[in-house]
């Protein structure tokens, strides 16, 4: 259970990252 809270985490930070870098170019 754990770990798919972690995952879930991980995807959500690593979305929020690629759509910042996807506004900025």
């Amino acid at each position: 259970m754990e770990t798919l809270i972690f995952i879930g985490v991980v995807a959500v930070i690593a979305y929020v990252i690629i759509k910042d870098l996807n506004d900025k170019y």
